[in-house]
């Protein structure tokens, strides 16, 4: 219940790179350095490049943060 923790919620989301050269890593990394409800993001093998740990008010918070 998020308002057992302060009234957040936290989402685990999964990012897939469209291209996968050292270019376009590093640009994702430093893009997301300025976004402040990324609390972590883990690069990561297999099918998936990284996951990520987002912070939100709600869940239609988290929604419009996504879009």
């Amino acid at each position: 219940s998020p308002a057992l923790i302060g009234g957040m919620i936290f989402v685990m989301v999964e990012v897939v790179l469209d291209g996968h050269r050292l270019e376009d890593q590093r640009h994702f990394e430093t893009a997301i350095q300025e976004i402040p409800e990324i609390l972590d993001c883990w690069a990561i093998g297999g099918r998936v490049d990284y996951l990520m740990r987002v912070a939100s008010r709600s869940m239609a918070a988290y929604q419009d943060f996504m879009e």
